[in-house]
């Protein structure tokens, strides 16, 4: 196996946590029987200090249809709005792994211009049926047009 972001092909496995099931998922018991478990192994790249996963899971498989929502945890709520607090100055926000808009709420609330950047479909959807702009999208060296058009005259 190489490394994903140099292609070295000296990597070193450092943890191995066995099977597992996808991330947030919570079955019930009924459908406990029907689950997928993948391998999760770490592995370190000694050229470029990456850390990577031995096995990649499909975009799709991954956030079709994901389960965490992030506005559920009190604790991220209170760090999300300290953080919009600092960002008061901001002319535009570009929020990466938006979730379901735990930070553009408070950035809203501020007044300031921001647009959320969530892959998972489910997700994206709740964030913009609450109101807040969220492309369904991965990070992409290559932006979507939408947000391209949504900053082209905002400082980032």
């Amino acid at each position: 196996m190489n490394c994903h972001l140099c292609g070295h092909e000296h990597i070193v496995e450092f943890l191995n946590l066995g099977r597992q099931p996808l991330a947030n998922k919570y079955p019930t018991e009924k459908q406990f029987d029907g689950e997928e478990f993948f391998p999760l192994e770490v592995y370190f790249c000694l050229r470029c200090k990456n850390v990577q996963l031995g096995t990649i899971v499909s975009r799709e498989r991954m956030f079709e249809d994901y389960y965490y929502l992030s506005s559920v945890n009190a604790g991220l709520v209170k760090h999300f709005e300290s953080l919009a607090k600092k960002l008061a100055k901001s002319n535009f926000v570009v929020d990466i792994g938006s979730n379901d808009g735990i930070l553009l709420r408070p950035l809203k609330a501020a007044g300031i211009r921001a647009i959320g950047v969530e892959p998972s479909v489910n997700v994206s959807k709740i964030a913009n049926d609450d109101g807040f702009e969220t492309l369904c999208s991965f990070s992409t060296p290559r932006w979507p047009p939408k947000l391209r058009e949504s900053s082209a005259s905002r400082t980032l």
